[in-house]
């Protein structure tokens, strides 16, 4: 039987057409709160176990599989609750005691950092990313984490990490980045960096690589040299867009240490620093002083930037309410400005009632037309139409 030619191109088109599928990852449930890695198989899930089955790409007790080949970003899912780290000692590097290591792709995501709670209980640092390792955090708390006489207290990264709306809280390190030790690629937004302790620098974050900060709060860290917020080492870029950076301390650079490139635009710091900012987009406010280098666009010397304290103000993250009449109202630069808030609240709304919509400088956006304040220390309460 005789094949037309055009049947047979239609053959080969088809042929040409069709390749291979993509790769499909793998979805790994938690189940249990428990760390019992190093106990008979008991058929539950925990995190540590959940991590080594997308660690190898095999399925470990009563975990699915991780996904293998290229391509592959396994998904593991943590439901809310507490995660005790409980197998030690520290010092492993296959996330089968002590921290949690990550060194195959993934992406992990909580129920929010207030029900989703990763806790070191100082056994260990929380995490790890490998080197070469793309890795994404969301929606959960790493907190009491120990690096012991390493860096990176809450976590230690030599790959590519993005956070989202995550708060790192309450770690230290002897070594540097009490919170986060950066030495490759880092991403955070909507996130909280808090209460973390270093004896050497950077109380939050001590960046050694290239960091992205946006609508983010970093604040009550305590790095005993530099930065006890931020620390950029020489050679490095930092950028950070709509962050707050509050009530940090350190022997220099109590909000900042800058040695490398900074990138800032709409932050509110209330300072000092130690460096300063060599690019600046505008719309920076330091309080109380005058010591970040900021331009014409910025704002330095403000007296009081009118911020309340760390607490749930809504959204995934604590945050710095801006009171009424603080100065980061509506006084942001106009480009950027983000779309939304550290909470993920629209921007811009008119926060100081002259009818124009005009972005917030810092990480939260204030709410439309606030009342102003009779009392400086925020004392009114109830129904205040009366007050002229």
């Amino acid at each position: 039987m005789r094949v037309s030619s055009a049947v047979f191109f239609i053959a080969l088109a088809t042929t040409v057409i069709v390749g291979p599928s993509p790769a499909s990852s793998a979805t790994i449930t938690v189940n249990s709160t428990l760390d019992d890695f190093d106990q008979p198989d008991n058929g539950n899930c925990t995190l540590r176990e959940a991590i080594l089955s997308a660690n190898t790409n095999n399925a470990v007790d009563g975990c699915t599989s991780g996904a293998p080949g290229p391509g592959t970003v396994d998904q593991i899912v943590v439901p809310a609750g507490l995660y005790l780290l409980t197998i030690g000692p520290r010092g492993d590097d296959a996330a089968e005691h002590g921290d949690l290591d990550l060194t195959d792709d993934v992406d992990i995501v909580g129920s929010g950092a207030g029900m989703t709670r990763v806790d070191a209980a100082d056994l260990d640092r929380v995490l790890h990313v490998h080197n070469g390792i793309v890795a994404s955090i969301s929606s959960l708390a790493l907190r009491n984490g120990d690096a012991g006489s390493g860096n990176g207290g809450g976590i230690n990264n030599d790959g590519n990490l993005t956070l989202d709306k995550v708060e790192v809280s309450q770690n230290f390190a002897s070594g540097s980045g009490g919170g986060i030790r950066n030495n490759s690629q880092l991403t955070v937004h909507s996130s909280l960096i808090d209460a973390n302790i270093t004896l050497d620098h950077g109380g939050g974050i001590d960046n050694h690589g290239d960091a992205d900060f946006s609508n983010s709060t970093v604040s009550g860290n305590d790095g005993s040299s530099l930065g006890g917020g931020l620390y950029n080492l020489g050679g490095m870029e930092l950028t950070i867009t709509h962050c707050t950076v509050q009530g940090n301390a350190a022997n220099g650079g109590g909000a900042i240490h800058n040695a490398g490139s900074l990138i800032a635009s709409n932050n509110l710091i209330v300072g000092p620093c130690s460096g300063q900012i060599n690019n600046s987009g505008g719309g920076n406010l330091e309080s109380p002083g005058d010591t970040c280098g900021l331009g014409g666009a910025d704002y330095a010397n403000v007296a009081n930037p009118r911020l309340g304290p760390l607490t749930a103000n809504g959204g995934p993250t604590r945050t710095h309410a801006l009171l009424a009449a603080s100065p980061a109202i509506d006084t942001a630069a106009a480009a950027p400005c983000s779309t939304d808030d550290q909470r993920g609240f629209a921007r811009p709304v008119d926060g100081d009632g002259d009818s124009l919509d005009e972005c917030d400088i810092g990480a939260f956006e204030a709410a439309e037309s606030l009342a102003p304040e009779i009392f400086g220390d925020g004392f009114e309460t109830g129904d205040l139409s009366a007050w002229g």
